[in-house]
Parts: C-alpha cells; structure tokens; sequence
C-alpha cells in the first residue's frame, strides 16, 4: 500500500512538517513557481491573464487566478470547470501583479525559483 497527497496534501505536509521554516518556504517557492509557469501556457494558450500560483493553509491550498485579457472576453470552459462559480471579470481586463513567483531559468538547466510573495524573498535552485 502506499499513502498518495495530491499537490494540497503535499504543501499542507511541508507546513506541518519538522522542516525550518526557511526550508518549508522554499519547497513551497518552488510549487508554486511550476504551477505558475503552467497556469501561463494554458493563460498564453486561451488568450488570457493568469495571475500569481500562491498557497495558504486553510483557505483553498494553492490556488492561481485567471483574467480576461480584454473586457468582454469569454471565460474558457476548460478555466470555468475548474471554479465554476467563481467570477469573471468580463468587464475587466486582467493585469500581472509585480509581487509574483517566477523561474528563472530554463528547464533544461534546471530551475531557480526567487518567491517575492511572501515577507523575506526566497531563492532556491532545483537541478533537473
């Protein structure tokens, strides 16, 4: 048998763990940054704004958001079944926040995440 977290479980396992808390912030850095960099290519891919992957106990786990580009721009069905109650701004067009997490390297050479989200800026390379 074998125990399996989804990315949620995951993050919320990293929290409550006995890690440092700058150890902790790190790995959570870094999940956040690869679900940044994907919610871009599908934003790129349907023409919209995502906006910053963040994570936060108790209040939805890591969650990004996702803007039109352009007021009265449809909401994606793939983007609408994942919240469909949520709002979309059709009136409003999206912008990207500054205060993001971002790689900033190419994959091939491995991964440096710098998280400017939190309090104290965070960096962390992951070789691949």
């Amino acid at each position: 048998m074998t125990k399996i977290l989804n990315v949620n479980d995951l993050c919320d396992a990293i929290c409550g763990s006995t890690l440092d808390d700058s150890t902790q912030r790190i790995l959570i850095g870094a999940v956040e940054a690869a679900v940044r960099r994907a919610a871009n290519v599908l934003a790129h891919r349907y023409g919209i704004v995502s906006g910053p992957a963040e994570y936060e106990t108790g209040f939805g786990g890591l969650c990004v958001n996702f803007r039109p580009a352009h007021v009265g721009q449809e909401c994606p069905d793939v983007i609408d079944a994942g919240d469909e109650g949520g709002n979309w701004p059709g009136g409003q067009p999206g912008h990207i926040p500054t205060n993001v997490t971002r790689p900033v390297l190419p994959p091939s050479q491995g991964l440096t995440v710098i998280s400017t989200s939190r309090s104290k800026p965070v960096s962390m390379h992951i070789s691949l």
